[in-house]
C-alpha cells in the first residue's frame, strides 16, 4: 500500500512514485501523477488489477502524465482514480474520478467497486452524489451509488 513514499528503487528513478518488477528489473510506468496546481505528485494508496490484467491506481490526485517524468498539470484528468493499460503504456481516466480520496478498490468483472473518503463521483456528462462508496461500469461508461 501506499507507493508514494520512494523516489528510486533498483537504480531507477521512479518520478511518477510508481516502478513495475519483470522478475528480474525494476523500469518506470512512463508517467507520472500530479497533486495539482501546488504541485507535487499525489498520493498513491490502493492498486487493484481488472479483469484485462491493467492496473487500477486509487488515492489522492487529480490525474497523471503520459510519458512525462514530471508535471503540475496532467494530461489525463482522473481525479483519485485512474488505470494504467499495459497494452498501450499509457493512463485512463476512469468517467473523471471522484473528489475526495479512494483508499480501496475491488473488481467483479467489468465492475470496478471504488471506496474513500469522497461524496461524488464524476462522470462524461454527469455528477452522481454517493456516501463513500461507489461503482463504476466499464462497458457503459458511468458510475452508480450503492447507497
Amino acid at each position: 500500500p501506499g507507493s508514494d513514499y520512494f523516489q528510486s528503487t533498483g537504480g531507477i528513478s521512479t518520478g511518477g512514485r510508481i516502478a513495475k518488477w519483470n522478475g528480474s528489473s525494476w523500469s518506470t510506468l512512463g508517467g507520472n501523477f500530479s497533486g495539482g496546481p501546488g504541485g507535487g505528485t499525489g498520493t498513491l494508496i490502493t492498486m487493484e488489477f481488472d479483469k484485462d490484467s491493467n492496473l487500477l491506481i486509487g488515492g489522492n490526485f487529480i490525474g497523471a502524465c503520459n510519458f512525462s517524468p514530471f508535471c503540475n498539470s496532467p494530461n489525463v484528468n482522473s481525479s483519485d482514480i485512474i488505470k494504467w493499460n499495459f497494452s498501450t503504456s499509457q493512463f485512463e481516466r476512469i468517467g473523471y474520478g471522484t473528489n475526495g480520496t479512494v483508499y480501496d478498490i475491488k473488481v467483479n468483472g467489468d465492475t470496478i467497486y471504488v471506496a474513500g473518503s469522497f461524496t461524488k463521483v464524476y462522470g462524461d456528462n454527469d455528477t452522481l452524489e454517493v456516501r463513500n462508496i461507489a461503482r463504476f461500469y466499464v462497458q457503459s461508461n458511468r458510475w452508480d451509488s450503492l447507497n
